[in-house]
């Protein structure tokens, strides 16, 4: 098992170094693409579900602080996967530095020749500036790392001693830190999608942000835990009624997702302003329409349809599927 593992590693990291040479030859080639490319890659990617690379660490730190402030049996199989995703947090943190070196090809806020022939970015100017982006986005990150460890240190010292306070310290700790998330995230968002775009705006995209993290999270820790739950001592606390319980929040989240996003663009569609419909109009030419109708499909159809069914939640291989 210890040579599979050794095996399966370094497998991963001759693909990871070889990825990294083809990243490299690709941002000299064409820096102003891959800097976009990358910042795609970095925020989200794109296969049955949305995710959010990012967001799979932040939303796993959002998901245990609902655990840990509302409690209940059906967070105890997901939470060590999830306690794991926060751990990756430096990690993509570290994948973040090199977008640094493209700000100045994927916002047009960063060139004072732009913002000054514009009104709308001469208002926006006190807020979206090269030197208070990046103040920002060190006290985004130095909020998350000081949650996920204090959720990751006190949750490791509860196993070793037992001490039934720090249940306790962890409800404390949630509430106030399910605020900064949300604070937080809606502004990293802001700055880091929205203003790809930055006449555009919109009051509900901090949530549908959110809502994805968490949707991601949950998603990947009910495939973790299917993983889990083939071999002892998991598979005897991973029981139908848990798997019912978590398709139930999966159901909750692919709907709430939904209903924002279709929120957002109903708002726009009726409204047909010249500076807020460009959002949608670059985002469905060329494949991208494709993209879209991908998502409609694999995001929210065929997993609201199939998540109605309780007698299939129960049986742990759909969730699993369902999560994919």
């Amino acid at each position: 098992m210890a040579l599979d593992s050794i095996s399966s590693q370094k497998r991963a990291l001759i693909l990871g170094i070889a990825a990294l040479i083809l990243a490299v030859l690709d941002g000299i080639r064409a820096p102003e693409q891959f800097f976009r490319s990358y910042l795609l890659a970095f925020v989200f990617w794109l296969g049955f579900w949305l995710g959010f690379w990012l967001g799979f660490p932040l939303g796993c730190a959002a998901f245990l602080m609902v655990h840990h402030l509302t409690g209940g049996l059906w967070g105890l199989p997901i939470r060590r996967p999830l306690e794991a995703g926060t751990r990756t947090l430096p990690l993509l943190t570290a994948f973040a530095l090199p977008l640094l070196l493209g700000l100045g090809r994927l916002y047009s806020w960063t060139h004072p020749t732009l913002v000054a022939a514009d009104t709308a970015l001469k208002f926006k100017q006190p807020y979206l500036n090269l030197p208070f982006f990046l103040i920002r986005n060190v006290i985004y990150f130095a909020v998350w790392w000081v949650l996920a460890r204090r959720l990751n240190r006190w949750s490791d010292e509860q196993d070793r001693t037992g001490d039934p306070t720090l249940a306790g310290r962890l409800e404390t700790l949630s509430g106030p830190g399910l605020v900064l998330y949300g604070l937080t995230v809606t502004f990293f968002s802001i700055d880091w999608i929205m203003s790809l775009e930055p006449h555009w705006f919109s009051t509900i995209f901090g949530m549908i942000f959110m809502v994805l993290q968490v949707l991601g999270a949950l998603a990947l820790s009910i495939l973790v835990a299917g993983l889990l739950s083939q071999g002892e001592p998991v598979a005897a606390a991973i029981t139908p009624d848990r798997f019912n319980d978590l398709g139930n929040l999966v159901l909750t989240f692919v709907m709430l997702w939904a209903y924002l996003a279709f929120s957002q663009f109903l708002i726009i569609w009726a409204g047909n302003l010249t500076k807020e419909i460009p959002w949608y109009v670059t985002r469905a030419e060329g494949g991208w329409a494709i993209v879209a109708l991908m998502m409609i499909f694999f995001s929210f159809a065929i997993p609201f349809y199939l998540l109605l069914m309780r007698a299939i939640k129960r049986h742990v291989d759909f969730p699993c599927s369902a999560a994919h």
